[in-house]
């Protein structure tokens, strides 16, 4: 989606200002957050080598790749351990928490 304005919104009315990005032809491009979620779970779904795993919990990660889950289904807990883990789970990551650690 082509944004070429942010909007300001005034705190005292319903009032809201337009302010550009700059010239007439410079703006910012947006992905909605379920879009980017889209392809990137069709790209992986088409990966032979990549398991995904839902409905489960990391209860720790450490930097040598080992990472405790609990199932939130059965409530069994397990370690796997792998080659890359990545804190990509929002703005309050359990990953990068229990990686900073």
């Amino acid at each position: 989606v082509r944004l070429d304005h942010r909007v300001i919104h005034s705190l005292s009315s319903m009032n809201t200002i337009n302010q550009s990005y700059g010239k007439p032809t410079d703006a910012l491009y947006s992905v909605t957050r379920e879009s980017i979620n889209n392809i990137l779970l069709q790209h992986v779904l088409s990966l032979s080598n990549v398991l995904i795993s839902f409905n489960h919990t990391l209860i720790d990660a450490d930097k040598n790749g080992s990472c405790t889950f609990i199932n939130n289904e059965s409530n069994n807990e397990f370690v796997k351990q792998y080659d890359l883990v990545i804190g990509a789970d929002g703005a309050y990551s359990g990953t990068r928490d229990a990686l900073l650690r």
